[in-house]
């Protein structure tokens, strides 16, 4: 099926002169398939050329890249849109300037929009020019079928339009909406903040059609006043909860920024197992242990806490808890605790933590991807999308999964039901034949008088605001075929 993942084998970029030399200048003799091709060199770093050296491979670059555009521009053609969209459509349409090809050329460099897959990286080899040769655009391994600039800007205007609904769902529920709600609303707004922010850094907000940062502008403010506004409500309606881990509702507390990139190969993928292995409440105490630690000066992570949020082998929410554990902590100012207790227990490094909870959480989410996305586990789903998609891995998102959580969402009111809640409910049977049952009422759910279910559009709303950022970087992408 389509993904929205680039489909390019990448390589390490030569910053000597002769390779520089090699590639040689652009011109009308050549074929557009190798034009295209030279425009699709990347480098790792902007630090590996001096000053010289990159203005010399980022004149080659646009010398190749506006012979292409230039020879391509009779060649494009309007969205099939609707005339809401026409607009849109042609501001799509125009022609890419030297700056946009440069600033694309930077996001690949500052952001790792095509950050190697582990196996692809010998430092200690010598570097070389990518070549057309190099590149397969129907690779399969990325499952990769074409996606048109076209299917692209559709997929993301219908996420936007998902995300949308969403919002305008909680900004009806005000007083009624829970406080794991109104996390999925901080981590909407600050994600698409961290997206914004991305492309003013890079110098390429008039690159995105304007509607299209309009909208992402709106979101992101409306997130932020349901977050704001609902807060008070919280405290009277869920005092407990709120004492515990109120903390968590902080702006920008989940504004992380991780480059896109590949799932490492080689991660330790365990036996999947049908129960929980932790407590939701002690999963709250750890956070609030972080939370209390914090707000006096001094991150401190008790090794009880830290054994059990790191440990290996836990699956579904239990699995969750501990990649949400570990980016609160991280973005609380735990990074220097995080380091020393990972040297005391003689663990893999952070990002190595991250990538083998996040491989583990993309089979659980194979898994239910191939029973067809039983009612129970849409929830689990949606959640693991919006984790891991915050951590940059984009092998969470593909336009048959957004289509399947498009289609969860009521058209109307904007938010996720199951008629299923609040029963208690099988965890596992819909993903084994040998049902086992064990018994587990969600806690933090809460459902309206419309049978809304607060958490299950929460954490559909965070996915879909993973999914603005991925589609958007693709389609950024595709400008330069």
């Amino acid at each position: 099926s389509p993904t929205f993942s680039p489909s390019l084998n990448q390589k390490r970029f030569s910053t000597q002169e002769s390779h520089l030399r090699n590639g040689s200048r652009c011109n009308a003799g050549t074929s557009d398939k190798f034009i295209k091709c030279r425009c699709l060199i990347w480098f790792d770093t902007i630090s590996d050329l001096n000053h010289s050296a990159t203005r010399r491979f980022l004149d080659h670059i646009y010398d190749c890249c506006s012979f292409t555009m230039s020879t391509e521009s009779n060649k494009s053609t309007n969205i099939a849109t609707t005339s809401a969209n026409m607009k849109l459509a042609q501001t799509m349409s125009t022609t890419v300037t030297k700056g946009f090809i440069i600033g694309l050329l930077l996001i690949s460099i500052t952001n790792g929009l095509h950050l190697r897959r582990g196996e692809d990286i010998n430092p200690a080899s010598p570097a070389k020019l990518q070549t057309c040769a190099d590149i397969n655009p129907a690779s399969p391994a990325k499952l990769q079928t074409s996606v048109t600039t076209n299917s692209t800007m559709d997929f993301l205007l219908m996420t936007l339009d998902g995300l949308d609904k969403s919002m305008s769902f909680f900004q009806t529920e005000l007083k009624n909406i829970n406080l794991d709600a109104v996390i999925g609303t901080r981590i909407v707004q600050a994600s698409l903040k961290v997206l914004l922010e991305r492309l003013l850094r890079l110098d390429l907000l008039d690159s995105v059609p304007a509607p299209v940062i309009a909208h992402i502008k709106t979101l992101r403010d409306v997130a932020g006043e349901v977050s704001d506004l609902a807060t008070p409500y919280i405290a009277v309606n869920e005092p407990d909860y709120y004492n515990r881990i109120g903390a968590i509702l902080k702006e920008d507390l989940f504004a992380i920024d991780y480059a896109s990139r590949d799932l490492m190969k080689g991660a330790p993928i365990w036996e999947y197992r049908r129960k929980e292995a932790m407590e939701e409440y002690n999963s709250d105490l750890c956070l609030s242990e972080v939370f209390r630690t914090c707000s006096v000066g001094q991150c401190h992570i008790s090794n009880k806490c830290w054994q059990r949020m790191t440990k290996y082998g836990y699956n579904r929410y239990s699995l969750s808890h501990q990649i949400f554990y570990l980016e609160i902590a991280e973005k609380s100012g735990c990074g220097r605790e995080i380091q020393r207790q990972i040297f005391l227990h003689q663990q893999p490094s952070l990002p190595v933590l991250y990538n083998t909870y996040c491989a583990n959480m993309l089979a659980e989410a194979n898994l239910i991807a191939d029973n067809n996305f039983p009612a129970k586990q849409q929830d689990l789903f949606m959640e693991q999308g919006a984790l891991c998609g915050m951590l940059g891995f984009r092998e969470f998102f593909n336009s048959d999964w957004l289509i399947k959580i498009l289609s969860w969402q009521d058209p109307q009111d904007g938010c996720y039901r199951w008629d299923g809640w609040p029963q208690e409910i099988d965890e596992v049977s819909d993903l084994v034949v040998n049902k086992q049952y064990r018994r587990r009422h969600k806690r933090e759910e809460r459902r309206d008088s419309n049978g809304c279910l607060c958490h299950r559009t929460a954490v559909a709303a965070s996915a879909l605001s993973q999914y603005v950022r991925f589609i958007l970087e693709v389609w950024m992408e595709e400008q330069l075929y």
